[in-house]
């Protein structure tokens, strides 16, 4: 085999490394994922009763702030995959990581980077502007906010991983789903989302969970996460 074919089969098998990565990474792309501009109302306009409910929940974000409610919605504010897994561990009864549950963590990661894409279009389409800016404040979390409101990207990652890991876990699934809904909560507390956001941020992760289900990929990384959890939990698997 001369060099230039030994360059040809690198070059190659560099290329389908690269493109396997990019599948593991991701089910579906962006254009691939529901559009939430097409099946979501646009956001309330601001004299509409809609918004006044939206600044109530502001105010009331902010009356709880200095409280252990409070302090759990600035700790919420950390939506990466470790910190959500780390949260919904203790109602999984198992320690969720990547060290310890490595299928879990691989699933999720993939599910939530997916999962976000369902919101990206809508955010750019409406530039809708967050509470805090539109008073003026101070957002109440340690993060920088670079996109805009509607819907909460944080309220669809967090719904979307109790969603999934409800289907892993249906014994705790009460418990699970509570905290994914306080997740989305913990948004108003810190000023960062008006409420119609925070509601409109499960419904795409409600969208994004349907739409995983259709990849094959998914479903199977879906199922080793299921047998590890299994494992785990009990000694045995299927």
């Amino acid at each position: 085999m001369n060099a230039r074919n030994c360059l040809s089969i690198v070059l190659l098998l560099t290329s389908m490394a690269a493109m396997s990565q990019q599948r593991a990474t991701a089910y579906f792309s962006t254009d691939e994922m529901p559009n939430a501009v097409n099946y979501l109302p646009a956001p309330p306009d601001t004299v509409s009763a809609q918004f006044a409910y939206d600044m109530s929940r502001y105010f009331w974000g902010k009356s709880v702030r200095n409280t252990p409610r409070g302090q759990m919605a600035v700790a919420d504010a950390d939506c990466s995959t470790s910190h959500l897994l780390e949260i919904y561990s203790e109602y999984m009864g198992i320690t969720l990581s990547k060290t310890t549950t490595p299928a879990i963590y691989t699933m999720m990661k993939n599910a939530l980077e997916t999962g976000g894409k369902g919101v990206t279009r809508c955010k750019k389409y409406y530039q809708r502007v967050r509470p805090f800016q539109r008073y003026g404040e101070p957002v109440a979390s340690d993060e920088t906010l670079s996109q805009t409101s509607y819907p909460s990207g944080h309220t669809n990652r967090g719904w979307l991983a109790a969603l999934i890991l409800v289907e892993i876990n249906p014994a705790a699934q009460d418990a699970i789903l509570r905290r994914g809904y306080e997740f989305g909560q913990s948004r108003v507390i810190v000023g960062a989302h008006w409420q119609s956001d925070v509601d409109a941020g499960r419904v795409v992760a409600s969208a994004c969970f349907a739409r995983l289900h259709t990849n094959a990929t998914f479903l199977s990384e879906l199922e080793a996460a299921k047998q590890e959890f299994l494992s785990l939990t009990t000694g045995q698997s299927d």
